[in-house]
């Protein structure tokens, strides 16, 4: 992992999983000529700190869509890479549980666009739910719908799989290196200052999710993105709380606002909506650890006696309607930012970095990456309206 000369064709900014994806995949198309650089270690921002879940379970078309090709990389991992690691890639299935008719209605609704794109996602009764989640109280729970090829991955060894096969193809990854400012000449890119130097390039690709905006407003790029934070927490290891011997699946309710995995190790991420703190700041904090317990300790009484091993805060970069941002500037030609990806970068990470390498190459894509522009915001631009945020 080095810095080998100040001259790239390309320079991408984060390396996180959409950096990370966005590199391997320009590799693969024989643009090699890259430097991956990260203020930090690759997936120290938010990547590092997500539950990493793998879903398809999505209510808008194009996240569906994406989602598919995610998950069919995800599921085979090592193969596509050719990373050596256990990636923790376990298919143990993604609950979403109903607490209100209305929320019943969309989830059941939203099986009808899903089982049109080939998902395998189904409704679950009471008794169905019970068998999947013995250990789940019930009381007040609707309904559910589950995906069993859903899953969750291990966010580090999952990056660094995308990051090492880029490497090995002659990328170059450059963690401690922060770009400080994106120099531009005659309204094109022509470089970056960094903390080690200046980097000449005419291609800058700006990963930085919460950071990615703050960066493209040094040439006058206004990408409206909120940053959020968002806690998590950590339990002692038990035994595979799924059905099979498998890890507790993935469980995520709106209307409680909780999300729940269990890691191949045994031990259970757990976390809530709380109210968002629009801030950078990264401390943990006893309220968020009081409230996520309460209401989890509420549906599933069996982790009551569990203790907490370490708690943590991330960031989501959020967009006006909670999807990804693909942004090509206008002000410095050669910088296209990727960001808003609103909780969802993980999952979604490997499709968005193969849409912007064939954008670079230009080369065909299925997906217009067209529709993540900021037009859609404009006065009759189109939303793109995802029912079911985390």
């Amino acid at each position: 992992m080095a810095l080998t000369k100040k001259k790239y064709e390309v320079i991408v900014i984060g390396a996180g999983i959409s950096g990370a994806c966005t590199a391997f995949e320009l590799a693969k198309r024989g643009v090699t000529d890259v430097l991956l650089v990260d203020k930090q270690y690759v997936a120290s921002g938010a990547t590092g700190r997500c539950a990493a879940g793998i879903r398809q379970q999505f209510g808008f078309r194009l996240n569906a869509e994406v989602a598919i090709d995610c998950t069919e990389i995800w599921t085979n991992l090592n193969k596509y890479t050719g990373y050596k690691h256990d990636c923790g890639v376990v298919q143990c299935g993604y609950m979403l549980l109903a607490y209100t008719e209305a929320e019943l209605r969309t989830f059941t609704n939203n099986l009808i666009l899903q089982h049109e794109l080939g998902i395998n996602s189904e409704e679950l009764d009471i008794p169905a739910i019970k068998k999947i989640l013995p250990g789940l109280n019930t009381e007040g729970v609707l309904g559910a719908t589950w995906n069993a090829e859903d899953g969750t991955a291990d966010p580090f060894h999952g990056t660094l799989a995308f990051a090492r096969g880029a490497e090995r193809m002659g990328v170059d990854v450059a963690p401690y290196t922060e770009v400080l400012q994106i120099k531009t000449l005659n309204g094109e890119v022509c470089g970056v200052e960094t903390n080690r130097g200046y980097i000449e390039t005419k291609h800058i690709i700006n990963c930085a999710n919460s950071w990615a905006p703050i960066l493209a407003a040094q040439v006058g790029d206004e990408i409206p993105i909120k940053n959020e934070r968002h806690q998590i927490f950590v339990t002692e290891p038990v035994g595979m709380l799924g059905p099979n011997g498998l890890p507790m699946p993935m469980v995520l309710t709106f209307c409680k606002g909780t999300y729940s995995k269990q890691t191949a190790h045994g031990s259970l991420l757990l976390g809530i909506d709380e109210e968002p703190e629009h801030s950078y700041n990264s401390n943990a904090t006893w309220d968020f650890a009081e409230k996520c317990c309460g209401l989890h300790c509420e549906m599933f009484p069996m982790f009551r006696k569990l203790r907490i091993v370490r708690q943590w805060a991330g960031f989501y970069d959020i967009s006006p309607d909670s999807n990804t941002i693909i942004h090509f500037s206008e002000n410095a030609k050669g910088l296209v930012s990727l960001c808003g990806l609103s909780g969802h970068g993980f999952l979604l990470g490997p499709r968005l970095g193969i849409l912007l390498a064939n954008n670079y190459c230009g080369l065909d894509d299925p997906i217009d990456i067209k529709r993540f522009s900021l037009d859609r915001y404009k006065d009759g631009g189109e939303l793109l309206s995802e029912p079911l945020c985390v």
